[in-house]
């Protein structure tokens, strides 16, 4: 319904408006209706049920802007426009004297809330760009930050690994020096070395923990890996690479130290490191590994885990020269001891092995002795 009450007197016009509206709405109607008269505007904006707006014009152009102001009805700027377009200003000025001051009041009500209304938008796109720019910079911030803790945990990572190294150097030396002694001199200092050795394998269990740690959280940082048959994978928190069989659920066949093994798939990372082949006969090696520990940590996990990672550092240390290493599997049911020696009994290069004494961690751990 286009210009309600128009034709007639303002206010029968607008009296008749307003019942028009209220049947429509008693009657569960959906009804659209222009007007210009203020009383029908005051209606509009106090009943419940109905929803003015307006849509904005610019005075300064006497154009409209199509621009569509919900809440607010407008203002019908009759006076303003006629002055624009030349009207003598005697004329004007007697129109507004001529004005209801009740109705002059609401013209004034509604120009300051479209006013309002337009600098809150403008508010709002400020500070919508603003916010975006927050964001922006909170997310550079962020990903430095994730840049700067994975940096701070190479290096800790690395820390500990030259840490291990020194003391790995510093316990072959002592084993060397040892060799010299006589019994008597022999028997003290392996007494006093086992005094340490305790206390050392409980700095290295925290630093390979903590190394854990820091590879578990990178590996969460780079999201959900997709892995596949044939693709190179490590176990979280090793060093022995493994070439995938076959996926079995959440669960994956590895080819890893010449076993087959499942093992969980979030524990696996993709390695670049290459498998090599499986030689048969006796295989002469020149080089010398570097950084290989004296003891080994493989305490909860589980068989399928932790024999691979026992069977390649056996291998690693044996060829490194120790004439003796610790393999700290925890004391537990005694499943991960009894694997560790019936491997430790195959192996043509052990000589023999047994269980740590009181000052080496007592069942929680296997004592290996390689042939000279």
């Amino acid at each position: 319904m286009d210009e309600l009450g128009a034709g007639t007197d303002p206010q029968e016009g607008a009296a008749l408006g307003v019942a028009l509206l209220k049947t429509l709405r008693r009657r569960g109607c959906l009804v659209l209706a222009t007007t210009h008269h203020n009383p029908i505007k005051k209606f509009a904006t106090t009943a419940e049920g109905v929803e003015t707006a307006s849509v904005d014009f610019d005075l300064q152009t006497l154009t409209a802007t199509y621009r569509l102001i919900m809440g607010i009805p407008g203002q019908s700027n009759a006076l303003a426009i006629a002055e624009r377009l030349g009207m003598h200003q005697e004329v004007i000025l007697e129109a507004k004297k001529a004005l209801h001051s009740g109705e002059a009041s609401i013209e004034v009500m509604i120009g300051e809330l479209q006013k309002k209304t337009l600098t809150l938008e403008s508010m709002e796109l400020a500070i919508g760009q603003e916010r975006a720019s927050i964001d922006e910079a909170k997310r550079k911030l962020e990903s430095e930050r994730r840049e700067f803790e994975r940096q701070k945990s190479r290096l800790l990572v690395k820390a500990d690994k030259e840490a291990e190294r020194i003391v790995d150097d510093a316990q072959a030396k002592a084993r060397e020096m040892l060799k010299g002694l006589d019994e008597a001199a022999k028997s003290a200092a392996h007494r006093e070395l086992g005094k340490h050795r305790e206390g050392l394998s409980r700095s290295k269990e925290r630093s390979r923990i903590r190394q854990n740690v820091i590879e578990a959280r990178e590996i969460i940082d780079k999201g959900p890996i997709s892995l596949k048959p044939g693709d190179v994978v490590q176990i979280s928190g090793s060093s022995v690479p493994g070439e995938i069989l076959s996926l079995e659920g959440k669960k994956a066949l590895v080819l890893m130290g010449g076993l087959r093994v499942k093992v969980d798939l979030k524990k696996l990372v993709p390695s670049d490191k290459r498998i090599k082949p499986e030689l048969s006969g006796p295989v002469l090696s020149i080089q010398r590994p570097v950084g290989v520990p004296s003891s080994i940590m493989v305490r909860g996990m589980t068989v399928d885990e932790a024999m691979p990672l026992v069977a390649d550092y056996l291998d690693k240390a044996v060829r490194a020269g120790y004439g003796e290493v610790t393999v700290i599997h925890g004391r537990g049911e005694g499943i991960l001891r009894r694997k560790v020696h019936e491997l430790c009994k195959r192996l043509s290069y052990v000589s023999s092995f047994r269980l740590g004494e009181n000052g080496e961690g007592g069942y929680g751990v296997t004592v290996v002795n390689f042939r000279e």
